[in-house]
C-alpha cells in the first residue's frame, strides 16, 4: 500500500501533519492519521531539497536547487516570497541544499553548492552578507547557533566552520573528516558540534576549542546528515547503506539501527516530542519509527512510485518532518496538485542490494556534482 500506519501509532499521530520534499521540483503537507496528500507546493524548478517552518508557524520555507529560497503561507498556499541566488561568486547560481529561518523570521540563511552561505534580510528581500571562506564549492548545510550570534557551515572541503555573525568573521574551523561534510549542527546548549561526513563518520566537537571529542562509527555508505535530540543526549543519523542509527552522544555507542527502506535515507530527524524518528529516502518513501523500540510505524510513500494519481511523490524523497496540526490549512479541502513525473522517469529504476553499494555511486539528480565532491 503507499500508505500504512499501525493502530498504536495512528492513536499517537492523530492531527499530526508530515512535511516532506522532493527531487520532484515539489514539497507537500501529509494527513497521519490518512496519509491523505493535503496542498502540494509548486514552483520550483528543481529538485527541492530542504524545508522549514517559521516558528509562528504560518509559513514555509523551501530551498531549491534552482538556486532559490521560496517562502509559502500556510493558509494559502501561496508563494509570498522568493529568494533567488546570483552569479556573484563566477560559478553559476549555485543550487541550495538547505534554508532556515530565524527566531523572529527576520532573517533567512541559505546554504548553496557554488560554495556560499547567505544571510537574506525579509523586510527588503536583499542578501546582507555573503560567509565566503570555504575551499570547495557545495556548501551543503548552514545552521543558527542557539543564541543565533553564530552560524555553523558544512562543506565538501571536508571541514565545517562556524562564523560571527555581528563581526562578520570566521571563528572557528573544524577539521577531521576525510570526506566531505554534509551537515553541521550545535547542541541546543551550544557548547558542542555535531557533523556527518561522507567519509561514513558522524563527529562530535567541541565549541570553544574545536577539539573532536567522539566518532560514531557504524555506516558502511556515507552519513547524510546527522541531528541531536532536544535534549542533545542522543544523535540520529542517516546513510546511503540504507539506514538511519540512534547513538548515545556520551558513548557514542549505536543504540539502535531502523532498517526497511530500499535505498538511501536522506534525512532523519526527531519528531517534536522525541518519540519517533522520521526518515525521508531515496526509494520515495517516508517512514515514521518508534524511538524506543524501533518499531515501524508508519509509511508514506509508494518505493519507485511514478503514479501521480494519489498525490504521491514521484522521485527521491530529500527530508521529512512531523509537526502539530495547529497550523491552518484551509487550502486542504481543495484539488491536490501532483509533482512531475518527467524527471522521474529519467532516473535509474533498478535498486542495487546492499552488497552492491558503491562509493562512487549517485543514481538521479546531481549526480557529477556529487562524484566531483567524493572524489575530494
Amino acid at each position: 500500500p503507499n500508505w500504512w500506519c499501525t493502530a498504536s501509532s495512528a492513536e499517537a499521530r492523530r492531527g499530526m501533519r508530515a512535511l516532506t520534499t522532493s527531487y520532484d521540483r515539489t514539497a507537500k503537507i501529509w494527513c497521519f492519521e490518512t496519509g491523505r496528500c493535503l496542498h502540494t507546493f509548486t514552483g520550483h524548478s528543481d529538485a527541492v531539497m530542504s524545508s522549514a517552518l517559521s516558528p509562528d508557524g504560518s509559513r514555509l520555507l523551501t530551498a531549491g536547487y534552482d538556486g532559490a529560497a521560496k517562502v509559502w503561507d500556510l493558509g494559502t498556499g501561496d508563494c509570498l516570497q522568493t529568494f533567488q541566488g546570483s552569479n556573484d561568486t563566477g560559478r553559476g547560481v549555485g543550487g541550495l541544499y538547505s534554508a532556515i529561518f530565524s527566531s523572529d523570521s527576520s532573517l533567512v540563511l541559505t546554504a548553496s553548492a557554488d560554495g556560499v552561505a547567505r544571510l537574506w534580510s525579509v523586510a527588503t528581500g536583499s542578501c546582507d552578507w555573503r560567509l565566503v571562506g570555504h575551499d570547495d564549492a557545495y556548501m551543503r548545510s548552514a545552521q543558527f547557533s542557539p543564541c543565533e550570534r553564530l552560524v555553523v557551515t558544512a562543506s565538501a572541503d571536508m571541514t565545517a566552520k562556524v562564523w560571527h555573525i555581528e563581526g562578520q568573521r570566521l571563528e572557528r574551523n573544524f577539521e577531521g573528516h576525510t570526506g566531505w561534510v554534509n551537515t553541521a549542527f550545535f547542541s541546543p546548549d551550544g557548547e558542542l558540534v555535531l557533523t556527518s561526513s561522507a567519509d561514513m563518520t558522524a563527529r562530535l566537537w567541541e565549541f570553544h576549542t574545536g577539539r573532536c571529542v567522539g566518532v560514531l562509527q557504524g555506516h558502511s555508505h556515507y552519513v547524510r546528515c546527522a541531528v541531536f535530540s532536544s535534549d542533545a543526549r542522543r544523535v540520529l543519523t542517516c546513510s546511503g547503506d540504507w539506514t538511519a542509527k540512534l547513538w548515545s552522544a556520551a558513548s557514542c555507542e549505536c543504540l539502535r539501527t531502523f532498517s526497511g527502506h530500499a535505498f538511501w535515507v536522506n534525512s532523519a530527524i526527531f519528531s517534536p516530542d522525541g518519540a519517533t524518528v522520521v526518515t525521508a529516502s531515496r526509494d520515495h518513501t517516508v517512514k515514521v519509527w518508534g524511538t524506543e523500540t524501533g518499531e515501524l510505524q508508519a509509511s508514506i510513500g509508494g518505493v519507485w512510485n511514478e503514479d501521480t494519481s494519489e498525490g504521491l511523490h514521484v522521485d527521491f524523497v530529500a527530508s521529512a518532518m512531523i509537526f502539530p496540526a495547529g497550523v491552518a490549512l484551509p487550502f486542504a479541502g481543495k484539488g491536490r496538485r501532483c509533482g512531475d513525473a518527467g524527471a522521474a522517469a529519467e532516473r535509474q529504476r533498478r535498486s542495487p542490494e546492499p552488497a552492491e553499494l558503491d562509493l562512487s555511486m549517485d543514481s538521479g539528480l546531481h549526480a557529477q556534482e556529487e562524484a566531483a565532491a567524493e572524489r575530494k
